[in-house]
Formats: structure tokens, sequence, C-alpha cells
């Protein structure tokens, strides 16, 4: 079941950076993370990206991502107005895909050589990493189409800017 990608191209309106700071700090120590991402209107479409891409209101772009109903999630963006390419993290998303996939199994056998009952309970207990590890693994194959798609992009003209388009399928 692969993520079928899109493309979105058009003038940028609405543009806004967003972060939200969670975490907790008690007496000198804790964790604080920051999340940011941009929203913006891509010929009146609203779409959404991790991180903090240079997109201002007027400039031409190309987001390349997933149709969400209502929102377009965006991957990969090209600011055609600037010549910069965006790029989603598909190599730290296949690294944690990895670990997920192979951490049930080499689990259960650490645990099985001492008891097999052991290493099936390891693996019952884990197996939740082992489905979430192919949901990290098909996203971190579609940020690399994503990726791979952005040089061969050329800038919109008259009625592709107000399309959405799926990509060709590679095989």
């Amino acid at each position: 079941m692969a993520i079928e990608l899109k493309t979105l191209a058009g003038t940028v309106s609405h543009a806004s950076q967003q972060s939200q700071v969670y975490g907790h700090m008690q007496q000198g120590r804790g964790n604080i993370r920051t999340k940011q991402w941009i929203s913006f209107r891509v010929n009146n479409r609203p779409t959404l990206m991790n991180g903090l891409p240079s997109v201002a209101d007027g400039d031409v772009v190309t987001v390349i991502g997933v149709d969400k109903g209502g929102e377009f999630a965006g991957y990969s963006v090209r600011n055609h107005s600037t010549g910069v390419d965006y790029t989603c993290p598909a190599s730290r998303v296949a690294r944690s895909a990895n670990t997920l996939l192979w951490l049930p199994v080499v689990g259960a056998l650490l645990t099985g050589s001492g008891s097999p009952i052991a290493g099936v309970i390891f693996l019952i207990m884990f197996s939740p990493c082992f489905f979430i590890g192919l949901k990290f693994r098909r996203h971190a194959i579609a940020f690399k189409k994503a990726n791979a798609m952005l040089p061969s992009l050329l800038a919109p003209v008259g009625p592709a800017l107000r399309s959405i388009s799926p990509l060709p399928r590679r095989r």
C-alpha cells in the first residue's frame, strides 16, 4: 500500500509560520521541544509543511505531497521564485523504520536464546513496533520519491497554476 504523491503548483498566499513549544522543566532539568511548520495557500488550496521553508506571499511554487481531503500535506517544495528546493528528511525516517522493524525480531532472538517462551512474549509485546516501522517505511519511500522528483519540476505556467495532478508512477 504505497502513498500516492501529488503535485500542487501555483502562487502562494496567506503564508504564516507557526511553532509549538512543549515539554517540562523541574529544578533546572527537563526536556523542552519545539515543533515548527508553515501553512500557506497555493491557488487558495490550504497547504501545510513541517519545517520552515522560505515561502512568501506571491512566490510561485510546486509542492509534492499528499492530498488529505481539505488540506494538502507538503513533503517537498520547489520555490520557482527563489530557485530553492526544500526536501523532507527521508534518511532519518528510513533509519527509524529500520530500527522499529528489526527491534522485535532481534529482541525475540536474544531473549528466546535463554527461554523460547520469553522470546515469544517479547515478540508479542513489541509487535506494534513492527507495524509502526512498516508505516514509517512507507513514508520514507514517499519522501525519497518526492525528493527525487524535485529536480525535474518545471515552473508552472497558465492553466498548470491551478492544477493538482497525480505524479506518474515509476517502477
